[in-house]
């Protein structure tokens, strides 16, 4: 009975009113529910934070008013802001990374360090491109410091008290001219190596004077 007393008009009002109350609920809620699983340290991060920014710019004011933790959502997008700047400068670092320079090894370790230290989500942030191209250049690296290692090996080896002395001497010249330029560079005793062909060359020399007596 005093239902029938309310107007169509108020009725259908009350319902849409409830139904808009539904909605509103449904979207704070998705919004809410997000914002407490939101983290910085997650590779989803990357994603997360402007999928969530488009979904709050999405509601109605009356919905941004009913969002208790709003204030998570502009801390993360603060961080967001960091590792972006923290992501370009690394890329930049790993882009001017030169073979041909000298300080090529030490530039790669840094930059290869820097992305370790990064965790996953702001890893998140560093193009695949670079990444492979970083991954690249530590493996040229490493391929060089160890061929200049093998090198440098034999020559500290080098003595001549050594069995086959002569033909040691012969074949540490042999490896190190088979080095690509760059990585005779990396070569931090080929001085000794000269020496020795010295050595060599006098040995040869007092045996080519003997044979001729």
């Amino acid at each position: 009975p005093q239902r029938a007393l309310i107007s169509k008009t108020t009725v259908t009002k009350l319902e849409q009113a409830e139904a808009q109350k539904v909605i509103d609920e449904a979207a704070i809620f998705d919004v809410n529910y997000q914002l407490e699983l939101l983290t910085d340290k997650a590779a989803s991060f990357k994603t997360l934070v402007p999928a969530l920014q488009a979904k709050y710019d999405g509601l109605t004011a009356v919905q941004k008013a009913l969002i208790p933790k709003f204030s998570l959502l502009q801390d993360a997008q603060a961080t967001y802001v960091t590792y972006s700047e923290q992501a370009t400068k690394l890329e930049a670092a790993i882009t001017a990374l030169d073979e041909a320079s000298p300080s090529f090894y030490v530039d790669v370790q840094k930059a290869n360090n820097d992305y370790n230290a990064l965790n996953v989500a702001q890893q998140a942030f560093i193009s695949p491109t670079v990444v492979e191209r970083l991954q690249a250049m530590v493996t040229v690296a490493s391929e060089n410091l160890q061929a200049a290692q093998t090198v440098i090996d034999e020559i500290t080896a080098l003595h001549v008290a050594n069995t086959n002395y002569l033909d040691q001497v012969v074949a540490a010249r042999t490896a190190y001219d088979d080095l690509t330029a760059i990585q005779k560079t990396l070569v931090t005793n080929s001085e000794k190596l000269v020496a020795e062909e010295l050595v060599v060359a006098a040995i040869r020399n007092v045996e080519s004077k003997i044979a001729a007596i």
